[in-house]
């Protein structure tokens, strides 16, 4: 048996888009997963006091904007102790601070 054009289409009415799964386009089948049309009950947002819906990694809309706005904040801003690790490992400094041979070094150029 061979499928036609309209065997690949989403089984809603008036829609016209391709077929994804369980007979739905992407759109479609996104909204009736998370309505729990399926048989899964409708994941909630993990924070204690909130029932909205689940959107993304256990949270609703707002709160996992959020969760994105603080992790964006963390990466933004590196911890201090790491970043200046970093930057003497650039000098050849070794992480815990100058030895005492380089801080000689360095305050006899100072003097000079």
């Amino acid at each position: 048996m061979t499928s036609t054009k309209l065997d690949l289409v989403c089984i809603l009415d008036g829609c016209t888009r391709l077929r994804k799964a369980r007979g739905r386009c992407p759109y479609h089948y996104e909204k009736a997963r998370l309505a729990g049309e399926f048989g899964e009950p409708g994941k909630e947002c993990q924070v204690e006091s909130c029932h909205r819906k689940h959107a993304a990694k256990g949270y609703c809309q707002p709160h996992y904007d959020e969760y994105r706005h603080e992790l964006r904040k963390r990466r933004s801003s590196p911890n201090p102790k790491q970043h200046l690790i970093y930057l003497r490992s650039l000098v050849g400094v070794p992480a815990d601070g100058p030895t005492e041979d380089q801080r000689r070094r360095w305050a006899l150029q100072e003097a000079s």
